[in-house]
């Protein structure tokens, strides 16, 4: 049975969201896409490639990508484990 999926697409700071229809194979090589939904993967990286991002969106849901700061998770983290740490020795 036919069934839709959503594959990830990534270029650059950019990643779409894809729907396609994955085709179950009895064989040991599925399952598998259809050559539409191949193309259409494609048609989206190339878009994005290009930085041409309504045409991404037509066919997908496009995010922009954002470096989160490590170094500040670290220290929110020393300082939460500090705070907890406080309040023990409080009491």
């Amino acid at each position: 049975m036919n069934r839709e999926v959503t594959r990830l697409v990534q270029a650059g700071k950019y990643v779409a969201e894809v729907s396609v229809v994955s085709i179950p194979d009895d064989g040991a090589w599925g399952p598998y896409l259809s050559l539409e939904d191949a193309k259409k993967l494609q048609a989206v990286e190339k878009a994005l490639k290009r930085g041409d991002l309504k045409a991404a969106s037509q066919l997908a849901r496009v995010y922009e990508l954002r470096p989160v700061a490590a170094e500040y998770s670290r220290r929110q983290q020393t300082s939460n484990l500090d705070d907890a740490a406080d309040d023990r020795t409080d009491t």
